[in-house]
């Protein structure tokens, strides 16, 4: 009876092992395929130059620090102009955009992954920078 115990053990052991490395290597290989191919939802992170809209009115460009920081850069009389804020999200892509001189009322919303539109008193659009 010793025996046969003894003899049942060992592929137990081995058994359980090998569905342990499995488990962890399907999550890992779970984790690198949501990194890989993720989508980055709707984080606004990053730099973006305009494409569409009135030139004149629409901001050139538009960098993200994080999802709660924006620099606008706008084209003015006397040479460019940026002004750095914070974003207050306040309905489903509406924000204000606040800075120590202004608080602006601004709609934004990704329409691809490298499209956004942002309504800045006008309808302007921005592709991501690479």
């Amino acid at each position: 009876m010793k025996e046969t115990l003894i003899r049942w053990k060992y592929p137990i052991i081995l058994g359980s092992i090998g569905l342990a490395l499995i488990l962890a290597l399907g999550t890992i290989f779970i984790v690198v395929a949501i990194y890989i191919f993720g989508d980055s939802g709707d984080s606004f992170e990053g730099d973006w130059v305009f494409s569409i809209g009135p030139e004149n009115e629409c901001p050139t460009a538009l960098n993200f620090h994080d999802d709660e920081t924006l620099t606008i850069t706008l084209n003015g009389r006397r040479g460019l102009i940026q002004d750095t804020g914070s974003l207050q999200k306040t309905g489903d892509n509406t924000y204000i955009f606040n800075t120590r001189t202004v608080s602006l009322p601004i709609e934004l919303k990704k329409l691809k992954s490298d499209l956004l539109y942002m309504q800045f008193g006008y309808d302007c659009e921005f592709t991501k920078s690479e």
